[in-house]
């Protein structure tokens, strides 16, 4: 039996290294079109806090507060927040909304919130939906 003859026959190798070269480049693409998909998500927060103006309104005699929503994006309890807060670094925390369908919107007031001290820095704290996220929307610091 003669080797020459049987390697001859080179027709037979061309079409299986053109599928395994096919499988490998629908593999290769899949797999970066896989992460790309999938990663595209990653890094988005879900919930973004909404841009609103507020305005502070204090009353040295008393140590309250009125806190007056300005302008910017309506929040609601429900669709873009959780609940929204005023915090203040001398006194417990209030709660302005919290309940489903509540919302605030420009011109809205939160009246007498009591702050505690003079200097004390007072904030609105907003809280995302699922409790995932916070951020604080506006601070300002009491007078001396």
């Amino acid at each position: 039996m003669e080797l020459r003859p049987l390697l001859a026959d080179e027709h037979a190798v061309s079409p299986v290294v053109a599928v395994v070269l096919m499988v490998a480049v629908t593999v290769a693409l899949a797999a970066v079109v896989g992460t790309t998909v999938l990663g595209a998500g990653q890094g988005v927060e879900p919930n973004p806090a909404p841009q609103a103006s507020f305005g502070f309104d204090f009353d040295e005699s008393s140590q309250e507060v009125d806190v007056t929503h300005r302008g910017g994006d309506r929040i609601e309890v429900g669709e873009n927040a959780r609940r929204v807060a005023l915090v203040s670094t001398a006194s417990s925390a209030a709660v302005w909304i919290d309940s489903s369908g509540q919302r605030i919107a420009a011109g809205d007031t939160y009246d007498g919130y009591d702050y505690g001290a003079p200097e004390a820095t007072v904030r609105v704290v907003w809280e995302g939906e699922k409790n995932d996220s916070s951020a604080t929307l506006a601070q300002q610091e009491a007078p001396a």
